[in-house]
């Protein structure tokens, strides 16, 4: 329904734009009309060419307020649509920046520490929501291409850090403040590289966000 509106409304800008074309034209053929007349000295018969005259600059200045009209509404729309991608960019750039942090804090857990299970745990939901955040309708709205790539290539990994966590809980559900480096294998070189390209994953969203994010400034210095 929304497209088909604003069909019509561009549309009804470029019929404002030829009538204003047309008009113009009669108005030159008027004006060289009256200078005819004013030459060959019959200023009787320029009486007659009054009303045309007067109803082609009356529908002249009916198509300038229409077409200022329709310039204003674009300008609204536009304000509107740069509004909501400032929007939109900024709460996912604070989300995917929090998300950051805290997937470089599970690296910081995985890599050793005595930080108790729970921690993970809570840690691991938050990271979660975070990128349930990342796939809501709106962030999809202004995002390129790229981006949204990028935000459905993390989801194994989002789900790799949940699926340790529940592992985590199981094994320390009667004693939530275990250490986690007493629980976890000696070896957690793959998780941890795991951990490096979903934070290079993030990383590049956030530039890929910013990226969004000034095209509009640059957008209104032209």
């Amino acid at each position: 329904m929304i497209n088909d509106l604003l069909r019509k409304f561009e549309k009804l800008g470029r019929d404002i734009e030829a009538l204003s074309y047309v008009l113009i034209a009669f108005a030159f053929v008027l004006i060289f009309r009256i200078l005819f007349l004013l030459y060959q000295c019959r200023f009787e018969e320029l009486w007659t060419l009054f009303g045309p005259f007067t109803a082609i600059v009356a529908a002249l200045l009916i198509a300038r307020v229409a077409k200022h009209m329709i310039a204003h509404n674009d300008i609204i729309r536009e304000d509107d649509r740069r509004l909501d991608i400032v929007r939109v960019t900024h709460h996912l750039l604070a989300v995917t920046q929090d998300m950051l942090a805290q997937v470089e804090y599970v690296k910081i857990m995985l890599s050793g520490g005595k930080r108790p299970a729970f921690v993970f745990e809570k840690v691991a939901e938050n990271i979660e929501r975070r990128y349930e955040t990342l796939l809501e309708r709106d962030a999809y709205q202004f995002l390129p291409g790229k981006c949204v790539d990028i935000i459905i290539s993390m989801s194994g990994s989002i789900f790799g850090i949940g699926a340790l966590a529940e592992g985590l809980n199981n094994i320390t559900a009667s004693n939530p403040l275990t250490a986690i480096d007493s629980v976890l294998p000696q070896d957690m070189t793959q998780q941890i590289a795991k951990l490096d390209q979903l934070m290079n994953k993030l990383q590049e969203l956030i530039t890929g966000l910013y990226e969004v994010r000034t095209s509009i400034d640059c957008q209104g210095a032209k």
